[in-house]
């Protein structure tokens, strides 16, 4: 039985051919980065930016406070709009000094408008915090005073949300408890200053190419939806003469076959990680290359592939039900036939070197064990599986998310003789379908995915789970309060305790969410690209790149 489920698992590895693509448009080398991007451009409004292209975008047209530097394997806060903080409050404020030389860029016409502010920021984090928005990021604005309960509707005035202008570039912002990763919360894209005469003119057409004022690196001269964005240069970026790459064409390119053709065909100049992300079977392509294999890069990414239940459906409301299917899927098989690319696997959600263990093979988190898994499914009512419903498992549509959709399907047919059904959905149709407000209506398991926004285990523990309990609607007092705990606690191994135990609830004792591997971003890089380096968190530093 074994060999021939094993036969199974690689007969899926072998499933998807490269096929010949044409791209019509050409962008020169030496004048023009052209990248792949692998869903539709959603939004790039830094309020509403949610999924990894738009935050991509983001990162390209706005500055943050702070931003990241990740240099020999590790991630450090650097000033970006900001040029210093300091504490006051024992920790519970902030207080950043802002660069005098940054300024909004009309992009339509490359006109400088004018200068960044304290009260451009003090405008965006009202605007964002409201409830009318419905910012997919409101949460991790939380952390300020007074904004929970803005959000809610407890508060009405706007202005007692924990944040000030001292003046035309000193901001302070009140928390609602001492936070020493505040700054890299700070740089985050829903704190990022907006342009407010854009947006009250042009309303939700703000970010239309003819309306759009941007201050980051680059800015946009035009946008084909659902095909490019084309940016250029900022002439007013306060490091312009550092900029070594003068225009970047992002083409949505959804299928990595396609990509891939594109690649080697040099129309494109890099592709993979959040670029457009590379199957395993190209991955299997790829090593075998004489070619290719020199232009293969590994990079970091502090991000985490899962699946994760929808608990208002029956069977998988009942946790003995979830932690059955959770044990029933061989994680270590998963990464070393099935994806192929130097993944981890994951027996937590959240990546154990943020909890304070370096072994990956840790006994926290659940483990595969398919007799207990039986054991489980037996005591939830169902044993071999009889009289088990249909399960339904969603994703997007992509080559990888497809290939690792059909492996769990199969670790569940074959090891609790349960029967699954895959739903492969376009990306607009799957972000609609599980962010439904009726959970009815969702089917049982989804793909999700979570990449941290800033190097502390709150990232996962906080910020993802707080985000996904709206898809899954789960909710457990203890884990609340665990976590609360932890983001209020100064002591760092108590801090670190405390976000294990919530851990072990989360994917051990109630498996709401299942975890599967630890992503490594793999490209194809271009020997022409020079400087080029994989930051993991938020978007690249393309400013920094040059051919």
């Amino acid at each position: 039985m074994k060999l021939s489920f094993y036969f199974i698992i690689h007969t899926l590895f072998l499933t998807f051919l490269v096929p010949v693509h044409s791209q019509d448009q050409e962008c020169s080398r030496q004048a023009c980065l052209r990248i792949p991007v692998e869903g539709r451009i959603n939004t790039i409004d830094p309020g509403l930016t949610l999924d990894t292209t738009s935050i991509e975008l983001t990162e390209q047209l706005f500055l943050g406070l702070t931003a990241f530097a990740y240099q020999n394997n590790t991630c450090t806060i650097v000033p970006e709009l900001a040029l210093r903080w300091e504490t006051f409050k024992d920790g519970r404020g902030y207080r950043f000094y802002m660069r005098k030389d940054v300024f909004w860029t009309r992009n339509s016409t490359g006109e400088r408008i004018r200068p960044v502010t304290a009260h451009d920021i003090v405008w965006a984090l009202q605007r964002n915090i409201s409830p009318k928005l419905k910012a997919p990021y409101a949460s991790l604005l939380f952390i300020l005073k007074n904004a929970k309960e803005i959000h809610s509707g407890q508060v009405k005035d706007i202005s007692l949300l924990g944040v000030q202008a001292i003046d035309d570039h000193t901001i302070e912002m009140e928390l609602t408890h001492p936070a020493s990763y505040f700054p890299a919360i700070a740089g985050n894209w829903i704190f990022r200053p907006l342009p407010r005469e854009s947006i009250e003119s042009h309303s939700s057409h703000w970010t239309e190419p003819e309306n759009i004022i941007t201050n980051g690196p680059y800015m946009i001269k035009s946008w084909k939806k659902r095909k490019q964005i084309y940016l250029e240069r900022n002439p007013h970026y306060y490091q312009f003469s550092q900029i070594s790459i003068p225009s970047v064409i992002y083409r949505i390119v959804p299928q990595s076959f396609t990509g891939l053709d594109m690649y080697r065909k040099n129309k494109l100049d890099i592709i993979g990680g959040d670029y457009t992300r590379l199957s395993p079977s190209e991955l299997s392509y790829i090593k075998s290359s004489p070619e290719l294999i020199k232009e293969h890069e590994k990079g970091k990414r502090f991000s985490v592939y899962c699946m994760q239940f929808n608990v208002k459906r029956h069977p998988v409301d009942n946790s003995l039900v979830r932690e059955a299917i959770s044990r029933a899927i061989n994680r270590k098989l998963l990464v070393n036939i099935i994806t192929g690319g130097g993944e981890k696997p994951a027996y937590t959600f959240t990546p154990p070197v943020f909890l304070g263990m370096n072994d990956y093979s840790s006994e926290q988190g659940i483990r595969f064990s398919p007799k207990k898994a039986q054991a489980l499914l037996k005591d939830a009512g169902y044993p071999d599986g009889k009289g088990f419903p249909e399960l339904f498992l969603m994703h997007d549509i992509s080559d990888t998310h497809t290939i690792i959709a059909q492996s769990v399907k199969t670790f569940l047919e074959h090891y609790l003789n349960i029967k699954i059904t895959l739903i492969p959905k376009e990306w607009n149709d799957y972000i609609t379908t599980i962010s439904l407000s009726d959970k009815r209506k969702m089917p049982h398991m989804y793909r999700f995915g979570w990449i941290c926004d800033y190097f502390d285990p709150n990232s996962f523990l906080h910020d993802a789970f707080y985000y996904s309990q709206n898809l899954s609607s789960w909710q457990d007092k203890t884990y609340d309060h665990l976590v609360k705990k932890a983001g209020e606690t100064q002591n760092e191994q108590e801090r670190l305790l405390l976000y294990q135990k919530a851990e072990s609830i989360l994917t051990k004792q109630q498996a709401v969410i299942v975890p599967l591997f630890y992503e490594t971003a793999n490209y194809l890089v271009k020997p022409w690209l020079k400087k080029w380096y994989p930051t993991p968190i938020g978007g690249q530093q393309i400013q920094e790149w040059s051919f």
